[in-house]
């Protein structure tokens, strides 16, 4: 469609290594972890999968000059599931992949009669869950407008629907996608400190803490763009 894809790419890749071991059962871990350390960060959640206890999946930043090869092989996958969690068996790896991590936005969500949504209108790094999530909105938002515009109603509103979407995924969706990075991965020792004071802070407080949910779940973020509209609509 010739439409640019504005943004950028990460130097490192992401390696996710997929397991049944059962982290809840064996680690006391909940359905979605967000591990942050000086050295290296890690991401650990349920997904799904025939149970109990179904899958569990973890998420690694790669070495962007590394050979594909050598971050798939048994040995360095194993290395670093035993580093994060030790175990005195090795871990039994159902899927393993390695991909290439993109910031990225469509400069338009509409060209004609054509209509952009989720990864093609939008990508961004896995940590948050944001992706997916903003894909199932922008369906949403997308079948209330083609629904009003076969009904009859000015097309105009599939213009709307660029504008609150794409708004969305570049005001609010790339920026926090790049904060929960950038947290997992700081390494300043003063600034992971104030990073931490904080969050302990607002979960101390109710109305902080509401609001920090509102935020982080995109609830906030969906009823500012659901209230913009176009000039002279």
């Amino acid at each position: 469609m010739d439409i640019a894809f504005e943004g950028f790419t990460w130097p490192e890749r992401f390696l996710v290594l997929t397991t049944p071991f059962d982290f809840e059962a064996m680690r006391g871990m909940c359905f979605r972890n967000y591990i942050a350390d000086p050295e290296e960060w890690c991401n650990c959640f349920k997904v799904a999968g025939d149970g109990p206890p179904g899958l569990w999946r973890l998420v690694y930043p790669a070495d962007p000059d590394a050979p594909e090869e050598s971050l798939l092989a048994d040995d360095f996958v194993q290395n670093k599931l035993q580093n994060f969690f030790p175990l005195e068996e090795p871990y039994e790896i159902v899927h393993r992949n390695l991909y290439t991590v993109h910031q990225r936005v469509a400069a338009n969500f509409r060209k004609g009669r054509v209509m952009l949504a989720g990864d093609s209108s939008h990508v961004n790094n896995s940590i948050g869950g944001m992706g997916l999530n903003g894909g199932i909105q922008d369906a949403m938002n997308l079948a209330e407008k083609l629904t009003r515009v076969w009904k009859g109603e000015d097309q105009r509103l599939l213009d709307l629907y660029d504008l609150q979407r794409r708004s969305y995924a570049r005001d609010f969706v790339q920026e926090q996608s790049i904060q929960n990075k950038q947290r997992l991965e700081n390494n300043d020792p003063e600034s992971r400190k104030k990073s931490l004071d904080g969050l302990r802070a607002t979960a101390a407080n109710p109305e902080k803490a509401r609001q920090f949910m509102l935020k982080s779940s995109m609830i906030e973020a969906m009823r500012k763009v659901d209230a913009m509209t176009l000039e002279g609509s």
